[in-house]
C-alpha cells in the first residue's frame, strides 16, 4: 500500500483498477480485466538505440497499450515522454534488485546522516556494447588514473558489491554515469546517490524538473482514495 494504492506485482491478479507492464509481460501472468483506458506500457532500459522501438513488430505490440510511457522517441500518438522506470539498485547487484531489504522506504525516509571516511566513488562497468558505455568506462579510467588511491572504482566487471551501498555510503561523494546524456535521461544511477547520502557529480542533461512528488502524480492520474494497481515486471 502507497499512497492510497494498492500494488500487485506478478502474483496472478485478475481484476484491477490499472494495468502496468514493465517492458514485457510474463507468460505466467498475462491475463487481467481492468478499464481499457488504463492499460500502460512502461519502459525502463536507456541504452536502446533510438529506432529500437521502429520495428514494425514492436510498433505492433505497444499499439495494444491505451498509455506508452517511455524515454525513448516512439511515434505512436499515446506515446508520451517519462523517464525510465527502475528500480533502486542501492541494496542489491543485478542478481538481487527485487529482494527485500532493511533498508526500506521507511529507512530511507528517517535517514539524515551516515558517517563519511572515504572520498569518491566512482560506478561504471565494464560493458561496452554501445558507444556511450565505452565513453563512459574509459572516462572511469581517467578519473581513476587522475585521483589514483583517493577514488574507488566499483562496477561488473571491474570491482564488483553485494550491495551498492557499500559504495556510497561511506562516500562524501560519488561519480554517476547514465548510459546516455540525451533526452533528459535519468535513471536509477542518481537515486542511488541520493539514498546514500553521498553528493553526485553527474554527467547527464536537465533533469531537475523531473523530480516532483511522485503522491503528486499518482493523485492526478487516477483521483481516488484507494486504487489497486496491477504490476508486470520482465527486466
Amino acid at each position: 500500500m502507497f499512497a492510497g494504492c494498492e500494488f500487485y506485482a506478478n502474483d496472478g491478479t485478475t481484476e484491477a483498477d490499472a494495468w502496468f507492464i514493465f517492458e514485457d509481460v510474463i507468460a505466467e501472468d498475462n491475463f487481467c480485466t481492468v478499464p481499457p483506458e488504463q492499460v500502460h506500457f512502461l519502459s525502463a532500459e536507456t541504452s536502446y538505440r533510438d529506432d529500437y522501438y521502429s520495428r514494425p513488430w514492436r510498433r505492433d505490440f505497444l499499439a495494444q497499450f491505451s498509455n506508452v510511457h517511455t524515454c525513448h522517441p516512439i511515434d505512436l500518438p499515446q506515446a508520451t515522454f517519462r523517464p525510465p522506470f527502475l528500480p533502486w539498485m542501492v541494496n542489491a547487484n543485478h542478481e538481487s534488485i527485487f529482494s527485500p531489504h532493511h533498508r526500506d522506504l521507511s529507512f530511507f525516509e528517517g535517514l539524515n546522516e551516515l558517517e563519511k571516511d572515504r572520498p569518491l566513488s566512482i560506478f561504471c562497468s565494464d560493458k561496452k556494447f554501445a558507444a556511450q558505455h565505452q565513453l563512459r568506462f574509459e572516462f572511469a579510467e581517467k578519473v581513476q588514473k587522475y585521483f589514483r588511491g583517493d577514488v574507488h572504482w566499483f562496477g561488473n566487471g571491474v570491482e564488483s558489491l553485494p550491495e551498492k551501498w557499500d559504495g556510497l555510503a561511506r562516500y562524501e561523494r560519488t561519480v554517476v554515469l547514465e548510459n546516455r546524456s540525451n533526452r533528459n535521461i535519468y535513471s536509477e544511477k542518481i537515486l542511488d546517490a541520493f539514498l546514500g547520502l553521498s553528493q553526485p557529480i553527474y554527467w547527464g542533461r536537465r533533469i531537475s524538473h523531473h523530480f516532483s512528488p511522485f503522491l503528486k502524480a499518482i493523485k492526478s492520474i487516477f483521483g481516488t482514495p484507494r486504487v489497486r494497481l496491477k504490476l508486470c515486471t520482465r527486466l
